[in-house]
């Protein structure tokens, strides 16, 4: 009978998440052009701050990372995002999708201008 170890376990999904981290700097960079810092650094940083909401799905993960790469690094900070990504009765992931749904341009004209203008 074939049995994986725990190590093997970790070192798959280790290999996972490198591959994750690769493919979505890459979609960024290309998706946002040469107009914005798209690092490894900063998409780490957008991973784990997705994470620390409770954001589980790649795709949510991405919109969220796409979020700090234009915003800056503290945006979930800002009081109208914090409000959405805190709402109970929505998932993690759903509220990712609110944010896009609920906030007007003004809002994230707002949510831009208060940043600290950092990704990461």
């Amino acid at each position: 009978m074939l049995v994986i170890r725990p190590e093997q376990l970790d070192a798959f999904r280790e290999d996972r998440e490198r591959h994750f981290h690769r493919r979505l700097t890459a979609l960024l960079r290309r998706l946002l052009g040469d107009g914005y810092e798209v690092t490894e650094e900063i998409v780490a940083w957008g991973i784990a701050r997705a994470r620390v909401h409770g954001v589980r799905s790649e795709t949510a993960i991405a919109d969220f990372t796409g979020l700090v790469v234009q915003l800056g690094g503290d945006f979930d900070q800002h009081a109208l995002v914090r409000s959405i990504l805190s709402d109970d009765r929505l998932t993690p992931n759903e509220r990712v999708d609110a944010l896009f749904a609920r906030l007007t341009f003004d809002d994230w004209k707002e949510v831009f201008e208060s940043s600290d203008g950092l990704s990461g």
